[in-house]
């Protein structure tokens, strides 16, 4: 089983994950605010630090963190494509955001986001980085 670990103190954040699992349903992976992953994310050798700057995404069952950051982003997306389009779509969608460059054109705008993040509507000052 997927979860997807994000900063519990962020308002922002707490935000988005509640509409990710409203848009996906049933098909949404679990989510666990940070403070509640933490022995998960030591055991897989994750610095705890690192959920106050980026979304992972866990296997539950080895405790292996499979992606972060904007990743995390494109495999939500790709869920909701599945759901809406197939799964040869959620395939290609996947494919296309491999490529190094497209990698690039998510990572900056997320990184700019987490920067600015509790100044965003929902943002409180615990989530500060």
């Amino acid at each position: 089983m997927l979860a997807v670990v994000y900063d519990g103190d962020c308002g922002f954040c707490t935000r988005s994950v509640t509409f990710s699992g409203i848009l996906l349903g049933q098909e949404a992976p679990e989510f666990i605010a940070s403070g509640k992953a933490a022995e998960p994310l030591r055991s897989a050798g994750v610095p705890p630090h690192l959920t106050k700057r980026f979304l992972l995404l866990m296997d539950r069952q080895s405790d292996r963190c499979i992606a972060r950051g904007a990743s995390v982003f494109v495999f939500l997306t790709a869920i909701k494509v599945k759901l809406v389009f197939g799964k040869r779509a959620a395939v290609c969608f996947l494919r296309l955001f491999s490529f190094a460059p497209m990698r690039f054109v998510l990572d900056f705008p997320y990184v700019q986001i987490t920067r600015v993040r509790h100044h965003l509507p929902g943002g409180t000052a615990n989530c500060r980085i």
